[in-house]
């Protein structure tokens, strides 16, 4: 399903400034929604912020089960940044 005003998950990974991150995509005309767990219901898109610090980001990431989630998310073609 395509929607109109895709919905941009933000992945709290602990590193970046989400808040600014999240304004932004929000100035950009899109709805964010900050995520803690690997949920991904009604998320068309996916934002993992952090990667200047990619060791403690991919720790995080492993320490909150994601990264099957985000192995998924990839193989299905789906948009991450």
């Amino acid at each position: 399903m395509t929607r109109s005003n895709p919905r941009i998950g933000i992945i709290e990974t602990g590193a970046g400034n989400l808040a600014s991150l999240q304004a932004a995509v929000e100035r950009a005309g899109r709805v964010a929604v900050r995520l803690k767990t690997p949920q991904l219901d009604g998320v068309d898109q996916l934002i993992i912020p952090g990667q200047g610090r990619f060791g403690p980001v991919m720790q995080t990431l492993e320490d909150r089960q994601w990264v099957p989630a985000l192995r998924n998310w990839f193989n299905n073609q789906q948009p991450l940044l």
